[in-house]
């Protein structure tokens, strides 16, 4: 009956040994877990100041888009405004060939006028759509680490809770053993007490 009493100690400490071991490798995994949660909200503070920035940028902008439309708009006014004159019938207008360089130049600076304000217009609606494109990608990016961020902490919480399993387990255990260890005790006190009377 000794023996079997202290075997079945060993086995309650080698039990204890082996949850108090899962629970220092179960700590350390909540550590990591903890490291990766600090890293993922660090990455999603950058994404917080790249779209801000980013949206800064495209107000900026569409401001910019709006103001060159507006030129564009008052180009194209001025040319309605002006009537069915073409170019040909300003160049013919001129009195003498050094009018007519002078039409010429005229015709020229107005033709890369309105080349120019179209050029910007267009230079600025591609600058918008690849900042859109880079904001989009940011939020999708950003999406998907505060899924993964989500996943960590929801890992960290059962982790936890393994952990606190673990430690009601090796408080069980730790009771049990205690209690194997008094009535061993109780049984060698009484065995001695017998001997003693016997």
């Amino acid at each position: 009956q000794k023996k079997a009493a202290e075997e079945r100690l060993a086995a309650i400490r080698s039990d204890l040994s082996t949850a108090k071991e899962q629970v220092e490798l179960i700590q350390n995994q909540v550590v990591l877990t903890e490291q990766e949660i600090n890293v993922g909200q660090e990455i999603l503070d950058g994404y917080d100041v790249r779209i801000a920035e980013q949206t800064r940028n495209i107000q900026m902008l569409e401001e910019q888009e709006a103001e060159q439309y507006q030129e564009f708009y008052q180009q194209v006014r001025w040319l309605e405004e002006t009537g069915n004159t073409s170019y040909l019938s300003i160049l013919f207008e001129a009195d003498s060939i050094s009018d007519m360089l002078d039409y010429a130049a005229l015709v020229v600076d107005i033709m890369s006028y309105s080349d120019r304000i179209i050029q910007r217009l267009e230079a600025t609606q591609a600058k918008l759509d690849a900042a859109r494109s880079d904001l989009q990608a940011d939020r999708d990016a950003q999406a998907q680490v505060q899924r993964e961020l989500e996943e960590r902490r929801a890992e960290l919480e059962r982790r936890r809770a393994d952990a606190q399993a673990l430690l009601n387990q090796i408080a069980a255990s730790e009771s049990e053993f205690a209690a194997e260890a008094r009535k061993l005790a109780d049984s060698e006190a009484q065995l001695s007490r017998d001997l003693k009377e016997a």
